[in-house]
């Protein structure tokens, strides 16, 4: 790096606290969190006092610490909208289901550690200064410590945590048009008083909420037929549930954008552009370098109706339907070789562009975030970036910049127990390594993959595992 750190990082993202919450979920769910929590408060308390080098751990939870969007508050099956003061009663909801979290953080802060936690996808809340100021009157009423010695020691970061020449970290979904917002710095809908709706938000609401053993973690990789062959192992009341839990995602999302299409977006550009400017005075970053980094984000895909199709699988159920009927005509039309010639054409052009139309909703891919990572880090002029979102823990350098994403706490189906409780340590000297906590022990968990390019400093050489009970 070209600057030395003046303590060592540890990066973490997507615990997820809260999940359990859900009404759809199943003691599966409630198990996998309380397995999480007890490996996150055993790897946050061995590092609390255990420092290296004779400097401080700096934890930064790079977004979804909090699930909110599992948690339904208010009346009616849907609960509210992401408003502010259900935003409140979520975390209270969270916290006193995860008081040993809170414990354990309150704990590492007063050891003298700092704590730096980053908004992500499902808990944008965390934007909004009540819902901060809450949260450290939380913490610190968990650990039986003054307000003052919290405030002091955990701050909050609507988009990115930067530490000028070496590290880059931000969640990430501002890079899958799935979850991005168009405005990511004014979350907040003018018109509802409420975050932003988007295909994630309505998702969780209308679908994964409400239906039992449908899991987020795994959904996302789905087709079509994933879906009706989910529906139909369901029955017909559990099929009639997915069919109605659909209709009100569609619904909600042509709401969505006919919403946008009526905002006096120029407000909100100025709004959003204000923000940047005063962020980029805040943290030291040139604003023109901040701006070109905020133009690599993904638009929303619910500002257009054709990827709205894409996410629906609308644009595969007409493709297909066309194929069908092209055939027919075809069969009617002309003598039966030519026929069978036209609609053999006819099927292969069909799964050409449905390979086409898959391959273009990968904006998440472990290869596009790599490419988005190397050029934040050539724009900002860091050797590391930091991402999370995705649940995939990797570690590729790629143009001279370390791409790392510190997957998830969460040992659901995707992407399974051994490739999970997965964290990022950046030491003071600059070495880098992708690791995963496992009882008391921590294992490298990824050898760097090189891309053409010269390695960063790296524990190659060292074991899989270290008994960090004995590394004191």
């Amino acid at each position: 790096m070209s600057q030395e750190l003046q303590y060592n990082l540890l990066i973490v993202s997507d615990v997820h606290l809260g999940e359990s919450l859900r009404p759809g979920s199943t003691d599966v769910d409630s198990r996998d969190l309380e397995l999480a929590e007890t490996q996150f408060c055993g790897f946050v308390r061995y590092h609390q006092s255990r420092r290296r080098e004779g400097k401080s751990w700096r934890l930064v939870i790079n977004g979804d610490l909090l699930d909110f969007l599992a948690v339904v508050v208010g009346e009616g099956k849907y609960g509210e909208a992401r408003n502010l003061n259900a935003s409140l009663e979520k975390l209270e909801l969270i916290a006193n289901a995860h008081i040993n979290v809170c414990k354990t953080l309150a704990a590492f802060v007063a050891a003298g550690n700092r704590i730096e936690i980053i908004a992500g996808n499902h808990d944008t809340e965390l934007q909004l200064p009540e819902v901060q100021e809450r949260f450290i009157e939380l913490i610190a009423n968990a650990g039986q410590l003054g307000p003052e010695v919290t405030k002091g020691s955990i701050s909050f970061h609507a988009w990115f945590f930067h530490e000028p020449g070496a590290v880059w970290i931000e969640h990430g979904h501002q890079y899958d048009d799935s979850c991005s917002l168009r405005h990511s710095l004014v979350p907040m809908n003018p018109h509802t008083q409420a975050v932003f709706e988007n295909v994630d938000t309505a998702g969780m609401r209308y679908m994964t909420n409400q239906i039992p053993n449908l899991d987020p973690g795994v959904t996302e990789t789905w087709t079509a037929g994933g879906f009706l062959k989910f529906a139909f192992n369901q029955g017909v009341k559990g099929a009639c549930q997915v069919g109605a839990g659909y209709w009100r995602f569609s619904s909600s999302l042509f709401r969505s954008y006919r919403g946008l299409k009526g905002f006096a977006s120029y407000d909100l550009h100025m709004a959003q552009s204000e923000k940047l400017a005063a962020l980029a005075r805040e943290r030291e970053v040139d604003e023109s370098t901040l701006r070109a980094v905020s133009r690599l984000g993904a638009t929303p895909a619910v500002s257009s109706v054709f990827r709205l199709a894409q996410v629906l699988m609308v644009d595969r159920l007409v493709l297909s339907t066309i194929t069908a009927f092209l055939s027919i005509v075809f069969m009617t039309l002309f003598p039966l070789l030519w026929a069978g010639v036209l609609s053999v054409a006819t099927i292969a052009a069909s799964t050409l562009a449905l390979s086409w139309l898959s391959a273009s909703r990968e904006l998440a891919s472990a290869d596009a975030m790599s490419k988005i990572a190397a050029r934040i880090g050539t724009l900002v002029g860091v050797k590391v970036v930091a991402f999370g979102h995705t649940h995939e823990p990797v570690h590729r350098l790629v143009n001279g910049v370390a791409y790392v994403n510190s997957g998830t706490w969460m040992p659901s189906e995707n992407p399974g127990l051994l490739r999970t409780f997965v964290y990022t340590q950046v030491l003071s000297d600059g070495t880098v390594s992708v690791r995963r906590w496992v009882g008391s022990r921590s294992e490298l968990l990824i050898q760097p993959s090189l891309d053409g390019v010269e390695p960063l400093r790296s524990p190659a050489h060292a074991p899989a595992t270290v008994d960090v009970t004995r590394a004191a």
